[in-house]
């Protein structure tokens, strides 16, 4: 979670179970959402790599994920939530975290936390050194 500024505010790592990447997306769009309402955020943009959990959260797509997508619209209606979709190339330190094993919830609040190589990630987006997409 990042201000508008780039700043972070705050970053979660905790493991999920899934079936899928796509459903590893959503789990996490609703986690960061659920957190977000509790620290009383009123307006955010979630930027996605996964143009797939993009779609099914459009309507494009409506087969599977069910009760997931029905728990991020709600937080959509009420919160004025807008998703955006991002390059993985510009979306690296989000990746790596998601890479990042963990067998238990871990908090970061500030970028010295983070572990290193997820720490270079943010570094370089924050400070504005490009990502190549070949």
């Amino acid at each position: 979670m990042r201000d508008s500024r780039g700043d972070l505010l705050g970053a979660i790592a905790y493991p999920l179970q899934h079936s899928s990447p796509v459903e590893v997306e959503l789990q996490a769009i609703l986690y960061a959402l659920r957190w977000a309402v509790d620290e009383g955020f009123v307006a955010f943009q979630v930027e996605s790599d996964c143009s797939l959990a993009l779609d099914y959260l459009s309507g494009k797509e409506t087969r599977k994920w069910t009760k997931l997508i029905q728990e991020i619209s709600l937080v959509k209606i009420r919160k004025g939530l807008v998703f955006k979709h991002t390059y993985r190339e510009g979306n690296w330190a989000a990746h790596y975290l998601a890479a990042h094993r963990t067998s238990q919830l871990t908090y970061f609040d500030n970028p010295a936390q983070l572990p290193t190589f997820v720490r270079r990630a943010y570094l370089m987006d924050f400070f504005g050194i490009p990502s190549f997409r070949f």
